[in-house]
């Protein structure tokens, strides 16, 4: 072969090779921009399809339990609870601190910086773009969300029922419970939106990752406090009003959805030293979700509770429904009614003592905004079935109703 020849042979490997390259370089990029693209539009089911995607989940369970719900070992109902998590009709409501929390130390998953099993499971099943990569750092590359923060984190250890349940904690991080509990409800949303979707295949992973083992992930606990004003005056009446407030797309779970408020992720405070009660937690989360406190901007703290006399007064009168678990997103709910009484003189200096002055009391952050309904047993019968209600909304709802109808009143004071 001639010099030119072998050039030209060369050449046209060089040739073969570039072009194979760029052609695997234009794959390669087809295919992250489709999985991207993929995982925009399973976070926008989530957003958009939240309450949708609840309801296939609780179907699911429903499927998952039914021995259990059939000796009733377990209820499948707005949330996933036993028998014993939740008050009885019969009994009086308990103050929401006669609740025993215990902190211990970190199991040996936390200890040595574990992955969780369901993050695990979640990863190899490729969702998000980058499957080496957690749910939040996926979040951060490609959805942009700017109210995610890696605070520290009670998460639950063992659950006790009874007539006052006992919870076991300890503490880790936000972002552990959040790629640990999430994914359930990412996994859900891209299955839906498979064309070929088959509920069974994401049964399965909630047959793997089961709900009452908390050892298979980092399983966060959510306060949600049902807020009811009394003795508000309406002309020359006096009424009971609740609030319920509409989540804004900028929140990090439930997003578009109406709920009960305050409602929060059970975290430490900014200064804290040792565990804290539930009713901290609550109390925070009403300073920024009525009160427009921007979040963890200052430490409110046990001591602050106990000398300032709003918050005091609060926390005397915030009760314990019941919890469960969320059937969507796989962690623990506790539901509380808070009561504030508008006609005691240090509840009337925060909110006034009209409905107009409560109105312009409750100032609204970037979670959502706030409305005031008249309590009865009809609004609440009403709420329990709305569909774009949160699945703590609906079981609070009915936990009332339920218990309003077996006291034949209207008067929230009676069913305590």
């Amino acid at each position: 072969m001639s010099t030119i020849e072998i050039l030209s042979f060369f050449i046209s490997i060089f040739l073969a090779i570039a072009a194979f390259y760029i052609a695997l370089m234009q794959y390669l990029h087809d295919k992250m921009t489709m999985k991207i693209n993929r995982f925009e539009l399973d976070n926008r089911s989530i957003r958009n399809d939240y309450t949708k995607l609840c309801k296939t989940s609780t179907e699911i369970y429903k499927e998952l339990y039914k021995p259990f719900e059939k000796k009733q070992e377990v209820i499948v109902n707005n949330l996933i609870y036993k028998k014993d998590w939740v008050s009885s009709e019969q009994q009086k409501l308990l103050k929401i601190d006669d609740i025993e929390i215990t902190i211990g130390s970190k199991p040996n998953m936390e200890r040595q910086n574990q992955i969780s099993k369901s993050e695990k499971i979640f990863r190899r099943k490729q969702i998000t773009p980058y499957a080496k990569k957690s749910l939040v750092d996926n979040i951060f590359l490609f959805l942009d969300h700017g109210h995610l923060w890696d605070n520290p984190t009670y998460i639950v250890n063992s659950i006790i029922g009874g007539i006052k349940p006992k919870l076991h904690v300890y503490i880790s991080s936000y972002f552990n419970f959040y790629n640990s509990c999430m994914c359930f409800g990412y996994e859900l949303a891209h299955l839906a939106n498979n064309p070929t979707y088959n509920y069974k295949k994401t049964m399965g992973f909630r047959a793997v990752n089961e709900l009452f083992d908390l050892s298979n992930r980092y399983c966060g606990v959510g306060t949600v406090a049902f807020t009811v004003f009394t003795n508000v005056k309406v002309k020359d009446q006096k009424k009971t009003f609740f609030v319920v407030h509409s989540r804004s797309e900028e929140v990090a779970e439930g997003k578009n959805i109406i709920n009960a408020v305050p409602a929060g992720t059970y975290q430490p405070s900014v200064l804290s030293t040792k565990l804290e009660p539930l009713s901290l937690n609550i109390i925070r989360e009403f300073g920024e979700e009525i009160r427009g406190k921007k979040e963890f901007t200052f430490a409110y703290s046990i001591e602050e509770i106990e000398t300032n006399s709003v918050s005091d007064e609060l926390k005397k009168n915030i009760y314990f429904l019941g919890m469960g678990f969320n059937p969507l997103n796989a962690y623990l709910e506790i539901l509380t009614l808070a009561i504030i009484d508008l006609s005691k003189p240090v509840n009337f200096l925060e909110f006034g003592s009209t409905f107009d002055d409560l109105s312009a009391k409750m100032l609204s952050n970037f979670e959502g905004t706030l409305e005031l309904e008249e309590f009865s047993r009809l609004k609440l019968h009403n709420l329990s079935a709305t569909y774009h209600a949160a699945p703590s909304l609906k079981e609070i709802a009915t936990f009332l109703v339920n218990r309003l109808t077996e006291f034949d009143t209207d008067d929230v004071y009676k069913i305590l």
